[in-house]
């Protein structure tokens, strides 16, 4: 741990988030400045923006940075070398996992003397911002060792980032959706309010309601907070952090005895001997790249035909549950809606994915060398991997076209105005550069691409609609739809702008990581 501590102090990438941090500060202080004629309490809002902005920051950190501790070191085939040397569980678990929090930590620590600004903005006191960082420690604590839970519990870090993204999403949203479950049984006479069932529902509920952070940072910034600083949020938080760690240390063992990767996985790929051998890929094609990437990166035909099945389904899935929210409506009309959104969901989600594995599973097992070999420039190679990555998002469009042909006249009315038309473009705009920015950092960071994106993109998202150009396209048309269709525009030509440079950048990056 010490080893690694005074690693991540010489490390200029931890000081540039730090640097990041205080840099994001400042421009909330200066909007909370400039908007501080028009609010009652300036400081409330700046300081509830950055309680909130912590919040989705502590989250997103559980999934590509706590995650990745320990099965990181299990890819890499040097976790049974740290065995073999004689270093226990428990010290493991300590080194990899204890200087992640402490760097996480002090990020929380950097801001404080910044967002004590928000006392002199009126609104907000110091004891109450103390408050709030001492829950949101309590919740980066909890959070570390849920990433650190599945990290020693799963082989790779996918797996581990797919546990926690659910296990964190029920915590914050685990009341709601318990109450609007319970309550749908309740009415349709499934379960009587006063039964066993019920009630053990309510109790938990109300249980992760009283644990759950958002819950303590609605009750901090309150005008009559006078509670202590340490709550039953913070004690829970604490005690199932420690929990977690010393569960996922009496499991280290038992789930790590034998553990070796000296090559990429299958996946979905099926085995020419087994059962279903037609799904099996077939001799490679005259684009082998895309043939790769199609078979092993997307899943090839077995989750061709999984996504031509699931999608369907969960859209009659979300009908069903239309139902029992009483949302009535024309049989064919919602489920033609209803599979446009879950096919435009699948598709993005692909998207995202694809485009935060499609360099980094090349350098993860070091073989972008063997691409760069090819007699063809490493910029036609990218191309063909993109091909075979498309491929594999054949269900989604097939089912998203047939939702928009079906709902056509609802596509095209919700797209009449000159503002909505031109604010879905700029949609696109923004998630076409969001995919740009996802390569871009696959290639820059060994782990956690994805969830550093997420970040990025919505500090680019911020800055540009708070950007001076912005505001004054709206305010040149006094709050009209052409000045909203204004705004849309400049953030589109915006985004269209860095994904060019970034698709330049993302070259660059490949030929230098070469030596080209």
């Amino acid at each position: 741990m010490n080893r690694s501590l005074r690693l991540d102090v010489r490390r200029r990438r931890f000081h540039l988030l730090r640097l990041i941090v205080v840099s994001v500060l400042f421009v909330l202080l200066l909007m909370a400045q400039g908007r501080s004629w028009s609010l009652a309490a300036p400081g409330l809002s700046f300081f509830r923006t950055i309680a909130w902005l912590n919040i989705s920051l502590i989250a997103i950190s559980g999934i590509g940075f706590f995650a990745s501790a320990i099965t990181e070191e299990k890819e890499e085939m040097t976790l049974e070398l740290f065995m073999i040397a004689g270093i226990g569980p428990l010290a493991i678990m300590i080194g990899k996992g204890v200087n992640r929090l402490t760097a996480a930590l002090s990020v929380l620590v950097v801001q404080i003397p910044f967002t004590m600004i928000a006392v002199t903005l009126g609104g907000v006191k110091a004891r109450q911002i103390l408050a709030a960082y001492v829950a949101l420690a309590a919740f980066l604590f909890l959070v570390a060792n849920i990433g650190l839970f599945y990290s020693v519990l799963c082989r790779r870090t996918g797996h581990a980032m797919a546990y926690t993204v659910i296990t964190i999403g029920l915590l914050l949203n685990g009341p709601a959706l318990i109450g609007k479950f319970m309550t749908a049984l309740i009415a349709r006479g499934f379960l009587t309010s006063g039964g066993t069932i019920a009630q053990s529902a309510t109790t938990l509920s109300q249980v992760l309601f009283d644990a759950s952070i958002t819950t303590r940072i609605d009750a901090i910034l309150q005008t009559a907070f006078n509670s202590p600083a340490i709550g039953f949020q913070v004690q829970s938080n604490l005690a199932a952090g420690v929990g977690l760690f010393v569960t996922a240390w009496l499991l280290f063992n038992w789930f790590n005895a034998g553990v070796s990767h000296s090559a990429p996985s299958r996946g979905w790929v099926s085995r020419p001997d087994r059962l279903l051998r037609f799904l099996a890929p077939a001799r490679p094609w005259k684009n082998a790249l895309a043939w790769k990437d199609f078979h092993f990166l997307t899943g090839g035909k077995t989750l061709i035909l999984i996504r031509l099945l699931l999608i369907p389904l969960l859209t009659l899935g979300v009908y069903f549950s239309q139902l029992v929210a009483n949302t009535w409506g024309n049989w064919w009309d919602l489920n033609m809606q209803n599979l446009v959104g879950v096919s435009s969901v699948v598709l993005a989600a692909e998207l995202v994915v694809q485009s935060s594995r499609i360099f980094h599973e090349e350098v993860k097992w070091k073989t972008l060398g063997n691409i760069a070999l090819l007699p063809q420039p490493i910029g036609a190679s990218a191309r063909d991997k993109l091909r075979g990555c498309l491929l594999g998002c054949i269900p989604a469009i097939l089912w998203l076209s047939i939702g928009i042909a079906g709902s056509h006249y609802e596509m095209m009315r919700s797209l009449y105005g000159l503002s909505e038309g031109m604010w879905f473009v700029c949609g696109l705009a923004e998630f076409v550069l969001f995919l740009h920015i996802t390569a871009y950092l696959s290639l820059v960071v060994r782990w956690g691409a994805l969830p550093l994106a997420v970040v990025v993109f919505a500090t680019y998202v911020a800055l540009s609609m708070s950007c001076l150009a912005a505001m004054l396209a709206g305010l040149l048309i006094n709050g009209s739809e052409t000045g909203s269709a204004a705004m849309a525009a400049y953030n589109a030509i915006a985004a269209t702008i860095v994904s060019g440079l970034l698709y330049a950048a993302i070259g660059r990056r490949l030929e230098t990581a070469q030596g080209l």
